[in-house]
């Protein structure tokens, strides 16, 4: 046990910004934490087979409880939300953009949903969050950075058009904003298409 506890550790300081960023990235540590509770397990379960049976019930019956009533939360915030109908506009978006074009863009999931719904290529450009994780392992990736200017050019040096799907990112990044902001635009339902052919 201690040495898996030793190798999460390893895995902690050697990638931390995954540790810290992606809950899937610690699941292995839900066995890793029961196995090491097992034998505080054990204990309790013997001590109560001591008891009278109320209190074997009453405990038994908060145990239950506290398991189903965090399952039944779960559940419940799964089925709260209805996401089919954010698929049509995914697919609608995807009929409305430019086909055959070269687009950079701040896109859901680096284009994952645009890509697979409405079919088209997007090449991604860095979320804030992106620069974070670089921030933590290390790395000088500040959004005010006038570097950002120049990358700017180099990324979309090919590209005909800017496509940014999460309106928030943008005052995340002053610099891309500021930049964006040289270029005509049209918005559309729950997107803004930047003209990088077209200047203002």
């Amino acid at each position: 046990m201690v040495a898996l506890w030793i190798g999460y550790a390893f895995i902690g300081l050697s990638v931390p910004s995954l540790i810290i960023t992606h809950d899937y990235y610690n699941l292995f540590i839900i066995p890793l934490i029961a196995l090491s509770l097992s034998g505080l397990g054990h204990l309790i379960i013997n001590k109560m087979a001591q008891q009278p049976k109320s209190w074997q019930l009453l405990f038994y019956g908060v145990v239950l409880i506290s398991v189903l009533y965090p399952a039944w939360i779960s559940r419940n915030a799964l089925l709260s939300n209805d996401y089919r109908p954010e698929i049509l506009g995914w697919i609608k978006m995807g009929r409305e953009l430019p086909k055959g074009s070269h687009i950079v863009g701040i896109t859901h999931d680096y284009n994952t949903r645009l890509l697979y719904y409405g079919g088209i290529a997007v090449d991604p450009w860095a979320y804030a969050a992106d620069a974070e994780m670089n921030n933590l392992s290390g790395g000088n990736s500040d959004f005010l950075d006038p570097y950002w200017e120049q990358f700017f050019k180099e990324k979309t040096k090919d590209a005909d058009y800017f496509l940014v799907t999460i309106a928030g990112e943008l005052d995340a990044q002053p610099v891309l904003k500021n930049m964006l902001d040289q270029y005509s635009f049209v918005e559309g339902d729950g997107y803004i298409l930047y003209d990088l052919k077209k200047p203002k």
